[in-house]
């Protein structure tokens, strides 16, 4: 692996001064690019720059698991906070995501949301056999934060917690 360093030396011509830029080395514009791209990108890091808290979970629907959707959390303090969403899994677990998989969501209160929907002749008689929409596998108060009931705090010692989410008709 070769390093560049950022050095440029100076000549005096005939025609006046001139930057020589040797070679494996980058021009002073060169390195002032670089430190502001490095600069910029330090908070793209992913969950130890934002300061997430990895969380897992599982709905229940009447007691048994979930098969698909999605869970939502919506943070209450929309100004300072960021909703985290999880798929479910076949076996109704999620694993929350706030800017990228499975890094969790940041502590905070959170209004949360369930969406799951049917397939099947139900769906389609509903979507005119368009594939888009379906019948709701849930009651569907629980897609909305307002109706949903659900609530949680995720603190930052809650790193691995498991959260279970139990619906009912």
């Amino acid at each position: 692996m070769s390093v560049l360093s950022c050095a440029v030396s100076s000549t005096s011509s005939p025609t006046g001064s001139q930057n020589i830029v040797t070679p494996g080395r980058l021009s002073r514009r060169g390195c002032l690019l670089l430190l502001a791209l490095g600069l910029l990108t330090q908070g793209c890091g992913g969950s130890a720059s934002l300061g997430t808290v990895k969380i897992k979970g599982v709905v229940k629907h009447n007691g048994k698991a979930l098969s698909s959707g999605t869970v939502t959390f919506n943070p209450t303090d929309v100004k300072n906070g960021r909703a985290a969403q999880g798929a479910i899994q076949p076996d109704g677990t999620f694993v929350l995501s706030t800017s990228k998989d499975g890094d969790g969501a940041l502590p905070g209160t959170y209004n949360v949301t369930v969406t799951s929907t049917t397939t099947g002749t139900e769906g389609l008689a509903k979507d005119k056999g368009t594939g888009i929409g379906g019948k709701s596998a849930i009651p569907e108060r629980y897609g909305s934060a307002a109706t949903s009931q659900l609530s949680e705090t995720i603190a930052a010692k809650d790193a691995g917690k498991s959260i279970t989410l139990d619906l009912k008709d």
